[in-house]
């Protein structure tokens, strides 16, 4: 019996998929669609539903083990400049700092790093810093920029020198 109701609900079901759809205008011009008949409905006509197949595992593995265009690659080099200081900047010694910025071009890739040195010694990772200008000597320096490969490959490099000038107090005469 239970058999017999479930192969009539299962012959039935296409019927209900395709029910019609009906329009009405009520006198004030507001558009209503139902599924049941009203006085004044009209039948709309929709066309059919696409039918879109599901694509097997494999195929999708195979889309996707081909699919390199949404792997983003590592740049070759990278345009490394910097933003702050600039070029042969002066800065008085212990007047504050010296404020680091620099700009990339592409974007870092992940896993790159960007290493700042000042006169060739490690200052930070990171594309800024302050370095305090006390501690100094008077003369030039130079800041350095090195962008690499998580290999330690060099990507990208570039210097600006800065002049730290040293106070002078003179005696009054």
């Amino acid at each position: 019996m239970n058999r017999l109701l479930a192969a009539a609900l299962m012959a039935g079901m296409p019927l209900f998929a395709q029910a019609a759809i009906y329009k009405t205008v009520d006198a004030q011009g507001n558009v209503s669609f139902s599924d049941a008949p009203s006085s004044g409905a009209q039948v709309v006509n929709l066309p059919p539903l696409p039918i879109i197949p599901s694509l097997s595992q494999d195929q999708i593995s195979n889309a996707l083990a081909g699919s390199t265009a949404s792997k983003p690659q590592r740049p070759g080099r990278y345009q490394v400049s910097f933003t702050a200081p600039s070029t042969d900047q002066v800065i008085r010694k212990g007047e504050g700092t010296i404020e680091v910025s620099v700009a990339l071009k592409p974007a870092l890739f992940a896993g790159d790093q960007v290493q700042l040195l000042l006169d060739g010694k490690a200052l930070t990772m990171g594309t800024e810093a302050s370095v305090a200008t006390d501690e100094l000597d008077r003369g030039q320096h130079l800041v350095t920029a090195r962008v690499s490969s998580p290999e330690g490959k060099l990507l990208g490099e570039a210097s600006v020198p800065v002049n730290i000038q040293q106070p002078v107090i003179r005696p009054k005469r």
